[in-house]
């Protein structure tokens, strides 16, 4: 009988499923077979506990219930230094932008301010002098970038004791429900998919249920009953985005009929949001 490792030379990356195979069995493989030029991916990660165990044992990439659903055990409060991180997903959020309270919000906060200013001179090469105040920063980057800036940011902050995976998830879904928005004009705002989006994984990254989240942020009614209960047209881009995510063809071929969407448009946005996700990065790799 041919040994099936006779192909491992041939492969980058190897999925393991912790449900099936059983997480000790498929931890010992990995720590067997460390010496093997490939990544371990483990599938099905349920819980926090399985995450660190397969992390300890050598695993490098990760799926599962884990990093969109959050650790409900906890159930702990916001503490006082993620405040920040509401109160800027909550300006953000409003209809205007008011740059007033964020420049309020982001010059409390030493290390946001940094960010902000650090972030504007580096990814602008065509200003002649370099811009030293928050107000300007915030003119200049507009209400979009400044939008995609605070997300990004906040979001990072937000996840600093977790998975980096989860954090990037968010931001992947974020992209992708606007660039899905874009293809329904006049029903969903991009804008508002795009925090939809973002939102969609705020209770797996602060270890608290949503609706009391979505209580301090104070969102636009649509979002809200979109994220709660999947209610409306973004509602369906949510489900839409769930569905990919956890690759249930059946039923990202439903949703895209529900909203008129072809199957390649949806793969065309995770792609675009996948790209975008990583130019994200640089963002938080400036602290």
């Amino acid at each position: 009988m041919l040994d099936g490792t006779v192909f491992f030379r041939f492969v980058h990356i190897i999925k393991l499923d912790l449900l099936m195979l059983g997480l000790d069995n498929a931890c010992n493989f990995v720590r067997n077979n460390r010496h093997m030029k490939v990544k371990f991916l483990a599938e099905k990660v349920e819980s926090y506990d399985d995450f660190q165990v397969s992390l300890a044992a050598g695993f490098e990439l990760f799926q599962g219930y884990y990093f969109s659903r959050p650790e409900l055990l906890k159930r702990r409060k916001v503490a006082p230094s993620e405040l920040t991180t509401i109160q800027l997903l909550q300006a953000v959020s409003a209809e205007p932008v008011n740059f007033t309270n964020i420049e309020m919000i982001i010059s409390s906060d030493v290390s946001l301010s940094y960010l902000l200013l650090r972030y504007v001179n580096q990814t602008n090469r065509r200003l002649v002098d370099p811009i030293s105040s928050f107000h300007q920063a915030l003119v200049y980057l507009g209400e979009e970038k400044l939008r995609m800036f605070v997300g990004v940011v906040a979001t990072a902050h937000a996840a600093l004791d977790k998975p980096k995976e989860l954090y990037a998830l968010s931001l992947q879904r974020a992209k992708m429900c606007e660039i899905l928005a874009s293809y329904i004009p006049l029903v969903v705002l991009e804008q508002q998919a795009f925090l939809a989006g973002m939102f969609s994984l705020l209770d797996a990254l602060l270890d608290s249920p949503l609706a009391e989240l979505l209580m301090l942020l104070k969102l636009q009614p649509t979002i809200q009953a979109a994220l709660l209960h999947r209610e409306g047209e973004l509602g369906k881009v949510l489900n839409l985005v769930d569905a990919f995510d956890k690759a249930d063809w059946q039923q990202v071929t439903l949703e895209c009929h529900q909203l008129g969407l072809s199957e390649k448009q949806v793969q065309d946005s995770y792609l675009q949001a996948i790209a975008w996700a990583e130019k994200c990065a640089q963002i938080d790799n400036l602290s």
